[in-house]
């Protein structure tokens, strides 16, 4: 794996994290109107890593169905193109998420996921995604506005002027 491991925030049965991560996180959409104790969970249960720039997120084994948060940098999303190359179809800037249609679908990858330069990513696992949501409903709720919000976008974009043969 080429993620370097930051931090898991545990330090024995306390959770101990920057108060300027924590000031970030509440911008974040997925977790627009929760209080300091989804915060605080959701740190106890999240690694923090480091993907340097041009480096492909390995979604495999653990990663598979993993929630990630983009603290800090950027990523692509890239699909396979006719000719087999890769193409760019969506930027994730810091302050979204990563992973989250696979979470909730529990459907296999449809694209990759690149550092477009070097980025820090809070990982949160299905389990401890649940035990979030089970305590903290409104994150779900976020959540689904986030993909909604997401699928306009992608409806919105210009049609491709190619007409079929």
């Amino acid at each position: 794996m080429n993620m370097a491991f930051l931090s898991s925030f545990r330090a024995g049965r306390d959770t101990v994290y920057p108060e300027a991560l924590r000031e970030r996180l509440h911008g974040f959409p997925l977790l627009n109107a929760v209080g300091d104790a989804a915060l605080h969970r959701l740190l106890s249960e999240a690694n923090w890593f480091g993907l340097p720039g041009g480096t492909l997120l390995n979604r495999e084994g653990e990663n598979d169905r993993a929630l990630f948060l983009v603290v800090t940098g950027s990523l692509g999303v890239f699909v396979e193109d006719e000719r087999g190359g890769r193409r760019l179809v969506a930027h994730i800037p810091a302050g979204e998420t990563v992973g989250a249609m696979s979470l909730v679908s529990v459907e296999p990858h449809m694209a990759q996921v690149g550092a477009l330069r070097d980025t820090e990513l809070l990982r949160v696992s299905p389990e401890a995604f649940d035990a979030l949501i089970a305590r903290h409903p409104r994150v779900m709720l976020n959540l689904l506005r986030v993909l909604v919000r997401r699928l306009q976008e992608t409806t919105r974009r210009p049609v491709d002027r190619a007409r079929p043969k």
